[in-house]
């Protein structure tokens, strides 16, 4: 495998592991919740946030065979406030439409509220993302007064990122959830190239814990987030020759403290009827007494 086959693996792995979308900070789109499991629920509702932190991450490539070693490389990754954002709105009392931004595109999803008391919430979160942006490239040389364009060629892009988030929040402010996301990634390179095809896939598990400080319609949600991707499998396939080499067993996980600053209303649950009483039933009548009779 040479040089060029590892740069384009290892951008792969930014890339379908960069939930904010940063090519080289791993996770933090399936890490960061940036909401309670009631933010936006309830009609005429809504909630908009804006999340961004600092994210450590630790990369570890699959292994690769060079003559008789086995070498794999570990790579720490420091990601600077890079920014996410989500947008909820609510639907009925327990549904919202939930989106959530980034710099490698939108995900939409629905949060059902299944259990709400005065206490404590619990929500799901299903949510589909897709991806796709072509890029093409070319070169122009001017010598002599003349200029020369020469087509580099291009590559399509796609991406998949499928799962369900699960969140708790407690009536003191507390929330946590937990997190699955499948991620797939393709690259397919045009002529005049060798029209390459590069492709990677993971399972990833996220943890958060935040806390909620509101102020009217002002809200602030720090939050400590952990992801972890147990296993990436990344594929070449060479269009010069039609081989195709597959790698796996790499391993990622990402520490992502991070703050959310959100403005949004949310809806008080529908108060319960007050339950209704029969009428008192009226006093029975008393004896009829026959008037008195006049004196002779």
């Amino acid at each position: 495998m040479d040089r060029r086959t590892l740069t384009v693996l290892y951008a792969l792995a930014g890339v379908a592991l960069g939930g904010s979308g940063c090519a080289i900070t791993p996770a933090p789109r399936s890490a960061v919740f940036g909401q309670t499991a009631l933010t936006g629920v309830g009609r005429g509702s809504a909630d908009i946030g804006v999340a961004t932190g600092v994210s450590y991450t630790r990369l570890t490539s699959p292994p690769v065979q060079q003559g008789n070693t086995e070498r794999t490389t570990s790579t720490d990754v420091v990601g600077l406030f890079t920014p996410e954002g989500n947008l909820a709105i609510g639907l009925a009392e327990i549904l919202a439409l939930n989106f959530h931004f980034s710099q490698i595109g939108v995900q939409p999803g629905v949060k059902i509220v299944v259990l709400r008391t005065p206490s404590v919430s619990l929500a799901v979160l299903p949510e589909l993302g897709l991806g796709y942006y072509y890029l093409d490239s070319s070169q122009e040389t001017v010598q002599g007064g003349t200029t020369q364009s020469q087509d580099l060629g291009g590559a399509h892009y796609f991406g998949l990122l499928v799962g369900a988030k699960f969140i708790m929040s407690l009536s003191n402010g507390f929330y946590g959830g937990f997190a699955y996301d499948f991620q797939y990634l393709r690259q397919a390179e045009t002529a005049p190239t060798d029209e390459d095809v590069d492709s990677s896939d993971q399972h990833v598990l996220a943890l958060a814990v935040g806390w909620e400080l509101s102020v009217g319609i002002f809200h602030l949600r720090p939050e400590l987030s952990f992801c972890l991707a147990p296993a990436i499998n990344f594929s070449h396939e060479n269009g010069a020759t039609n081989v195709t080499t597959t790698y796996s067993g790499g391993w990622s996980f990402t520490f992502f403290p991070n703050l959310t600053v959100a403005i949004g209303s949310r809806s008080a649950p529908r108060p319960a009827a007050a339950p209704t009483r029969a009428p008192a039933p009226a006093p029975a009548p008393g004896p009829i007494e026959a008037p008195p009779m006049p004196a002779d």
